[in-house]
């Protein structure tokens, strides 16, 4: 899918405006404002340790800044592809949470050649990537991770009740960008609400598409969205937010996603793990949201790997779960290397959410 050409849309002004406010304009090295008091909050998981920091807009209230917090296990190695597994639990050492994880495995960045990218994208669009990209040069397998903004409680606050929560699922094509380059202390302060980012996993890490017979999986990257959201709906108390006050925000394939999970049998009454939902330029209806063909592009991927025989890649008949596998034993790179080396036409999805019974 190569979004970078599409056009541009009423809410690309929003989500600018989201940028904005969550994201100052400043290098990598002052994007989150450094703590002078460390806070320990000790929730199911163990004790996590962040940081109170002043937010960079005026006369705001302090936030207290939980970077880099697990939800999950490393998915490499035997994990890669599957469903998410969540995190362990820290009892014997507190978790430092003062320090951004890196981003999910970028599969499918936009060109950023000035000549090439204005035939493909808006100027407004170019700045936004162009800021972006800086931030996501530091990757890993090892990305499940989410970040926590909490508005201290002052001194002089009636505040009783615990807090409503807005958790960002970021878009940008199923393919690239992360959750750790938005910086939400401000929205958490003048909103007054725990502001979360996270992670998930991206493209082929996150979207593989496979069936056998008439069974079909590869919606780990919705699994990671999953697990996340089921430890929030422990831990948020302990932050002095409310598991029952919950929205999800999206935008692009984020919202795609969040629409998804609002269909889910995961997130359904009995299991409900948020009550709303905001989505802006996206939906699990647009044509390019759902990949239309995964076993083709699974049997390519699995071909240039050397993991599929050529002979073999168009009928597909071989086990799945041997030439997982083989897969699951390549390096990260040579993954990544293998899907580029795939063409996808221009506005679909060749590694999406796909229809599995399951999510």
């Amino acid at each position: 899918m190569r979004w970078s050409n599409r056009v541009s849309s009423k809410w690309d002004f929003l989500r600018e405006d989201l940028i904005m406010v969550t994201t100052p304009v400043r290098t990598q090295m002052t994007l989150y404002a450094h703590g002078y008091e460390v806070r320990s909050v000790n929730t199911a998981w163990g004790v996590v340790k962040g940081e109170i920091v002043s937010p960079d807009g005026g006369d705001l209230a302090p936030v207290t800044q939980f970077l880099g917090v697990p939800y999950g296990v490393a998915p490499s190695g035997q994990f890669r592809f599957n469903m998410a597994i969540s995190a362990a639990k820290w009892t014997h050492l507190p978790k430092e949470a003062r320090k951004l994880a890196p981003a999910c495995i970028q599969t499918q960045l936009p060109e950023l050649s000035e000549a090439r990218a204005f035939k493909q994208m808006s100027a407004q669009r170019f700045d936004y990537v162009h800021r972006l990209l800086p931030k996501l040069k530091y990757q890993s397998e090892d990305c499940l991770y989410m970040n926590l903004f909490v508005p201290e409680r002052l001194e002089n606050s009636q505040r009783e009740s615990s807090l409503p929560v807005l958790v960002v699922v970021h878009g940008d094509e199923y393919g690239w960008n992360a959750g750790s380059p938005y910086n939400g202390s401000i929205l958490a302060s003048h909103g007054q609400i725990v502001v979360v980012t996270l992670n998930y996993r991206l493209g082929v890490f996150g979207f593989l598409g496979r069936c056998e017979f008439s069974s079909c999986s590869g919606n780990s990257g919705i699994s990671d969205l999953v697990s996340a959201l089921t430890m929030l709906n422990v831990i948020l108390p302990s932050f002095g937010g409310n598991p029952k006050a919950v929205t999800l925000l999206g935008w692009g394939s984020g919202a795609s996603l969040v629409s998804l999970l609002m269909a889910s049998p995961l997130t359904q009454p009995g299991r409900r793990l948020f009550r709303r939902a905001i989505l802006l330029d996206g939906t699990a209806l647009a044509p390019w949201a759902m990949a239309h063909n995964p076993q083709q592009y699974f049997g390519q991927v699995a071909e240039n790997l050397g993991c599929l025989s050529r002979n073999r890649s168009s009928t597909f008949n071989e086990n799945v779960d041997t030439t997982l596998r083989c897969m699951q034993d390549h390096p990260a790179d040579n993954v990544t290397k293998a899907v580029q080396a795939i063409e996808i036409p221009t506005f679909l999805s060749g590694f999406a959410p796909i229809v599995d019974g399951q999510v």
